[in-house]
């Protein structure tokens, strides 16, 4: 198997599979030597990689290939350590800017409409009392009419 993927590495670095009419290693593999998609992919990664770390060549001729996948992925975590993961910090918490801070309910807030993102904020006036805003719970106050009294007709 060494052997073969060494000659394929030399066979994909020279493109001698355009010259066979096909547009790649991979539908060489497949097309050609009838391989089924999933070995031709195997076969043509492999070929990259010896092109890539010539220095596999002789692991791969002295039996490499006679290991389990177990076997085979601790040689290769063995190889090549894991790095550590990417980093994320978690923001909990906003703090209230201070400018926020400085801001007395006698003076005016920040406008909105200033910076593009929407109508202003119109302060409440703190002497206007409740009894001046309208409810839609409330009722409005109706005169009190006195009773109809029966037969009598007003026309």
């Amino acid at each position: 198997m060494a052997d073969f993927l060494v000659a394929l590495a030399d066979f994909d670095r020279r493109r001698s599979w355009e010259e066979l009419g096909y547009s790649s290693l991979f539908y060489f593999l497949h097309r050609e030597l009838g391989l089924s998609k999933g070995a031709a992919h195997y076969r043509k990664t492999a070929a990259e990689l010896v092109q890539r770390f010539p220095e596999i060549v002789e692991p791969l001729r002295d039996g490499f290939f006679q290991r389990s996948k177990r076997e085979a992925a601790l040689v290769a975590a063995l190889l090549q350590p894991a790095t550590a993961g990417p980093h994320r910090d978690v923001v909990t918490a906003l703090p209230v800017p201070a400018r926020l801070e400085r801001l007395s309910p006698s003076a005016e807030p920040p406008s909105l409409s200033a910076a593009g993102i929407g109508p202003a904020v119109q302060p409440v006036e703190p002497e206007l009392s409740l009894s001046a805003v309208p409810s839609p719970l409330r009722r409005p106050a109706f005169a009190v009419r006195p009773a109809r009294r029966a037969g009598s007709s007003s026309g």
